[in-house]
């Protein structure tokens, strides 16, 4: 996914907003270990492609 944003606080909330909604899905906080699939961020900023 690739986004621009016109300020770091709408990048900030659009990433906390996500992350809250994927804490407050997950079901196993009791259990001692958990396997899954990993959630990775790379924020960058003035790079061109």
């Amino acid at each position: 996914m690739q986004a621009s944003f016109a300020t770091t606080d709408e990048l900030i909330d659009l990433l906390r907003f996500i992350l809250e909604d994927i804490s407050l899905r997950f079901d196993k906080w009791e259990n001692q270990y958990v396997r899954g699939p990993s959630l990775y961020f790379v924020l960058t900023g003035g790079v061109q492609f």
